[in-house]
This record gives structure tokens, sequence and C-alpha cells, in this order.
């Protein structure tokens, strides 16, 4: 199985509602699709997109399975919010079928998810822009510390591929 953990798109500044309730900006919507368009060329193809309930991870996902083209609706799961549960994560991930996940959550916590799949625990610090992308790959059935990193791009690179 492959996994994409994304980080969402840029947000409205927040000054006017609910953090949780926080959309992606016009900037943000634009890039997002961007960056939907360099996977593509990357050859990402997920089966299943999941994303934290937060707006803007939600918007992020949508976008994302828009331009990937992926059938199956993006699945909301507790776990991704900001805070999120990374044996639930796991638990949600070993039961799916599909060869290619894309998920979509935030920071810290998109970051420590991608580190304990590839280490088992949180070693070091990774750095995921607003709507970077990690690819780990897991041979067998997805576990803490089997994954292997295929890559893992910041959004500047994406935009590039995109063009």
């Amino acid at each position: 199985m492959v996994v994409h953990f994304v980080r969402h798109g840029i947000a409205d500044d927040g000054s006017s509602t609910d953090d949780d309730l926080r959309p992606l900006s016009a900037e943000g919507r634009q890039k997002t699709a961007q960056i939907g368009r360099g996977l593509r060329q990357a050859d990402c193809k997920p089966s299943l997109v999941a994303s934290s309930p937060l707006v803007r991870a939600g918007q992020t996902a949508e976008i994302l399975a828009e331009e990937l083209r992926v059938e199956a609706p993006v699945a909301t799961l507790p776990c991704l919010a900001p805070g999120g549960n990374f044996a639930e994560f796991m638990s949600w991930l070993e039961q799916q079928e599909a060869a290619s996940v894309l998920v979509v959550g935030h920071m810290l916590d998109i970051a420590e998810f991608a580190q304990r799949c590839l280490t088992g625990r949180i070693l070091f610090s990774m750095t995921f822009k607003k709507a970077a992308v990690c690819c780990v790959e897991f041979e067998e059935e997805p576990a803490a510390g089997r994954g292997r990193l295929e890559w893992l791009m910041q959004p500047g690179h994406l935009r590039q591929l995109a063009r």
C-alpha cells in the first residue's frame, strides 16, 4: 500500500471565524489544484482519499480528489483532526483494501503520522509546508515502523511538475 500524507492548503487568516470552520483562501484553492496536477504528473493514483473533519482539510481533499480523478467519496476521519490519534488512523488504514490512499491533515500531526509509519516513533522533525506531500510505501500490511519513504515534495516542487 502507498500512503500520501498531505498537509492542507493555504487557509483564510481566521480573523472572522472559528478555526475548525476556516476555509481555504482563493489562493489556497488555486494552488491546491496546481498541486493536484503536479501529483498526477508524479503518477499519484489514489483510489481513496481521507480527510480531517476541519473545513480547510476537507476542501483540500476534495480538490485533490477531483484533480486526481478519484471516484470514491472523500472519507472524513476524526483521527486526522489536530491532536489526532495515530493508533485509530492505523486501525482505519489496516482495514482498507486500496493500493493507494491519500490522507489530508494538519501540522504537526500529519508529519508525526508519516514519521511513525517510517520509524515507529518520533525521532526527528519533518517540515510540511501547506499542501506538501509525503509518499510512504508499505510492502506488506501497513504498520508503524514498516513504511519506506518514497519521496517528500514541498508545494513549490509539485506546482513546477504541474507546468
